[in-house]
């Protein structure tokens, strides 16, 4: 699905629904095949879409981002990119996937869920880490894969229409590490945003 964002392009996959669609994680045929796909989606939007043509942002997690960051790769129409709930193994740093990883350059938000199941902490910070983007920022919530919080799914949408050109509401705080009040904690990386949201334990307390 392409769609219209406030006169901008969204390329938006659901993750689990990149199997419906016949793409399984099977090496670079299929990779080759979702690339393509969307870059003759997005085509097929500009050629019938009678909104000026303009940016083009992706939001992809899980599926979405195994699909997501080779095309993002690939093509120079997509200008930022909401990714995450995927990993890499911080030892693979030479397959097509990791090669791909290094040249996503563009302003990227990375979702990552603390104790999801499918993917480690240690994979999706790594494949945070390949990202070549100087301007990258990482959320982290508690919970499982699929438990990311509502509210930062509308920080993602957010976060995509101020990078496109098209926020006029002013507020939200993605990508901009930990607003004040906010029981969260910044951390300070070299040319890297890293924030972490979590609950406070008992012991904080302490």
């Amino acid at each position: 699905m392409v769609s219209a964002l406030h006169q901008r392009r969204l390329a938006c996959p659901c993750g689990s629904a990149a199997a419906g669609w016949g793409w399984r994680p099977g090496g670079s045929a299929t990779r080759e095949q979702a690339v393509g796909d969307w870059r003759a989606a997005i085509d097929a939007s500009q050629d019938v879409d009678p909104v000026p043509h303009g940016p083009v942002g992706y939001f992809g997690l899980s599926m979405g981002t195994r699909f997501g960051v080779p095309l993002i790769a690939a093509e120079p129409r997509i200008c930022v990119a909401v990714l995450g709930l995927f990993g890499h193994p911080a030892t693979d740093t030479e397959s097509a996937f990791a090669r791909a990883a290094r040249r996503v350059t563009i302003p990227v938000l990375f979702l990552q869920q603390w104790d999801d199941e499918l993917f480690s902490r240690d994979d999706c910070l790594a494949l945070f880490d390949l990202l070549a983007s100087e301007d990258k920022t990482l959320h982290a919530n508690p919970g499982g894969h699929l438990g990311v919080p509502r509210a930062e799914l509308g920080g993602a949408a957010h976060f995509l229409r101020r990078r496109l050109g098209n926020d006029s509401s002013g507020g939200g705080n993605i990508g901009g590490g930990a607003s004040s009040g906010d029981p969260g904690s910044a951390v300070a990386l070299p040319g890297v945003r890293y924030y972490v949201r979590r609950v406070p334990s008992p012991g904080d307390a302490r």
